[in-house]
């Protein structure tokens, strides 16, 4: 029994637009790295906590679709997040055992301090994102 090839293809798109996960998340919250907050890839993170459709992604970054699609998956895998469309925008996915209110952490050093740090800031010092 053979299966007709049209409707493999209208199948294939059907899929393509559904509402799905794009990119799992990572498994556990220790997984998760977090950009600086001045980056391209921490603003399309805070883009994507607010839903952002893929065509606002390449008219603000001036990128082409594929080159969206390909960072996109870089930065998500890069950091541990998930992505998931629905309704035609783009959400952000973090691991199951994570609270979206809570901002994750990073030890800096005193060099790589922001600007509105507080003075007198020492190496190991916790800040959050």
């Amino acid at each position: 029994m053979s299966i007709d090839p049209r409707s493999r293809r209208l199948r294939a798109l059907d899929n393509r637009m559904s509402d799905r996960v794009l990119i799992k998340p990572a498994r556990y919250r220790a997984d998760l790295h977090m950009p600086d907050s001045h980056t391209v890839a921490a603003y399309i993170i805070r883009a994507l906590k607010n839903g952002i459709t893929s065509a606002q992604l390449e008219a603000e970054t001036g990128w082409s679709r594929s080159t969206v699609r390909v960072n996109l998956h870089k930065i998500a895998k890069k950091c541990g997040i998930g992505v998931v469309r629905r309704d035609e925008l783009l959400y952000l996915i973090l691991p199951e055992n994570s609270e979206e209110t809570e901002r994750p952490v990073r030890v800096i050093n005193p060099e790589d301090a922001p600007a509105g740090a507080p003075r007198g800031t020492q190496a190991g010092t916790v800040i959050t994102l």
